[in-house]
């Protein structure tokens, strides 16, 4: 699986630089089934590192803590909470 080597390898560049990475996550719950999925945002979890992940569909993206999300829409950001999804 491609997601294992990146995680790793970040893992080891990690290892090594005395701050943590920024890991950037392009619609990671595109190409992933649920169970795929859970194992991988866990993984990336366990690095430490910061995480930016784009996703069609923020619910897919799970994180074990609520992550601080953005909805961008025509050039503007806004901070994407709960009440902002009904």
């Amino acid at each position: 699986m491609a997601s294992a080597l990146i995680l790793a390898a970040t893992a080891v560049v990690q290892s090594h630089l005395e701050r943590p990475l920024l890991l950037l996550l392009d619609d990671p719950a595109a190409e992933l089934d649920n169970d795929s999925l859970t194992r991988l945002m866990a993984a990336v979890v366990a690095l430490g590192c910061q995480v930016i992940a784009t996703s069609l569909d923020p619910d897919l993206v799970l994180f074990p803590e609520p992550p601080t999300m953005f909805h961008v829409e025509q050039g503007d950001v806004v901070e994407y909470t709960a009440k902002d999804s009904g």
